[in-house]
């Protein structure tokens, strides 16, 4: 077109990414906004394998956020090391810690993605890391703390989620691993919230 030029318009996330926001506004994030924020990751990551893409990178840096006037809504990016496997494609990447589930032996299915949504929705509703406190782990303190977690899910242990909510969900991602794809997910979490849906949090107030 004229006057434009060549290259690719994403969309804006005015509000940095999702765990940065966690990290500096968890006092303030209201219960319900957690909610929608988990509904919101969960309803993208499904329509990613409903149509046959496994995202392989998910994690809180990977969610952004924009505000709308007092509406801050969840998007899902970073697809550099996607897989397709109905096309043969592969990014040759899998999950970060603490996204990545030990017991995996396949990478070629939307599994790969559960535990790692399963890990997402329990820092948005908890505000930090699973056996960490907040912020979340950087650098030198990652590798170690990579290393811990893996122990320890490998132990089949995941921290207690009898007072956190959507605790149930989390667990069918992170410990009892019923889910296969997001979908199964998204349902769960409806079936919590009786059928909510993200578009009912819209007029959702949200100051800091």
């Amino acid at each position: 077109m004229e006057g434009k030029k060549d290259g690719l318009l994403l969309s804006e996330a005015n509000r940095g990414d999702l765990q940065s926001y966690i990290d500096s506004e968890t006092s303030y994030i209201h219960e319900a906004l957690r909610k929608k924020w988990s509904f919101q990751v969960a309803k993208a990551v499904a329509h990613v394998h409903e149509q046959g893409v496994i995202h392989m990178n998910l994690s809180t840096t990977n969610v952004l956020l924009h505000q709308t006037g007092q509406t801050i809504n969840a998007i899902l990016a970073d697809f550099g090391g996607s897989r397709c496997p109905a096309l043969g494609l592969s990014g040759n990447l899998i999950p970060d810690d603490p996204y990545l589930d030990p017991q995996l032996t396949e990478f070629n299915l939307p599994k790969v993605d559960v535990f790692s949504l399963g890990v997402i929705i329990y820092i948005i509703m908890t505000g930090h890391y699973p056996f960490h406190e907040r912020p979340a782990p950087d650098n030198e303190e990652m590798y170690k703390y990579g290393e811990r977690v893996q122990k320890l899910y490998q132990n089949g242990e995941f921290p207690d989620l009898s007072s956190v909510p959507y605790g149930d969900v989390i667990a069918g991602c992170c410990c009892e691993r019923r889910f296969e794809t997001a979908k199964e997910v998204v349902v769960a979490l409806e079936a919590v919230d009786g059928g909510i849906k993200a578009h009912s949090f819209q007029e959702l107030r949200h100051s800091l």
